[in-house]
């Protein structure tokens, strides 16, 4: 089993003491070639030599839409013709907690609302229109004071391999004390992954989402939310639908 060994580990809870959620990290996973090799890699890791065991299904979905907003006229003259700027807006959803979505408006701010004001916006003729949509499913597991979510990247049109791990550590809803310590365990079940034949070949890259968290009215020196958690999940699709743009001969690119 995983354990964290630090001389100066600090008692993040006191006795007694339970946090809503800890703190958490997004990597976004690219298989070289199979993603099912890349994704039963990751798991026998996490089952095998983490001791990792299933706590629940994971699914998260990412509705990506673009607002017609007005240009600034003032430098433009009176009378001037203003042409709209589209804006982009993330729809975020989780199968925890099944009762709330948060809305990510670009360099904004991270709303959270009812499933109930998605349905009005969905039947709305307004000028936000639905792009395209994200969606995450896979499994949960507890390994010590972590869970591990993970699972499968897919929209239409996407045809990228990939899929999605989320890491939190439970003990911590801090920024500079979890991530060094979630960044130590992700290097034991993310360090090089390679296949387990003779022949050793890569199977997935991995990067880690980074997030401008000022950009949204938040920051890493708040304890970890679900506001937090949709902003990472908004900042995913965007380096996904980049690195998508930018294949060869732009195929499987979401427009």
């Amino acid at each position: 089993r995983f354990e964290i060994h630090h001389p100066h580990r600090i008692p993040f809870l006191g006795e007694g003491q339970q946090l809503a959620m800890g703190w958490r990290l997004l990597y976004q996973v690219d298989a070289v070639d199979s993603l099912v090799e890349a994704i039963e890699s990751i798991a026998n890791r996490i089952k095998n030599n983490l001791g990792g065991t299933i706590v629940g299904e994971y699914v998260g979905n990412v509705d990506v839409y673009y607002r017609k907003d007005k240009a600034d006229t003032k430098s433009r003259g009176v009378g001037a013709a203003a042409p709209a700027i589209a804006r982009k807006m993330c729809r975020v959803a989780f199968s925890d907690p099944k009762d709330s979505e948060y809305f990510v408006l670009e360099e904004t701010d991270v709303v959270e609302t009812s499933h109930d004001f998605g349905k009005i916006l969905d039947n709305s003729h307004s000028a936000i229109q639905k792009r395209h949509t994200f969606r995450v499913q896979g499994l949960a597991y507890r390994v010590s004071d972590f869970v591990v979510r993970f699972g499968a990247l897919s929209a239409p049109g996407f045809n990228k391999n990939s899929a999605v791990l989320e890491i939190e550590y439970e003990a911590c809803a801090v920024s500079e004390l979890a991530s060094p310590i979630i960044n130590e365990f992700a290097i034991c079940l993310i360090g090089p992954l390679y296949s387990g034949h003779q022949n050793k070949k890569k199977v997935a890259r991995v990067r880690r989402v980074a997030v401008r968290y000022e950009d949204l009215k938040l920051s890493k020196k708040d304890l970890y939310s679900q506001r937090h958690r949709a902003a990472q999940y908004a900042q995913l699709t965007v380096s996904t639908n980049e690195d998508t743009k930018t294949s060869a001969g732009g195929s499987g690119t979401i427009r």
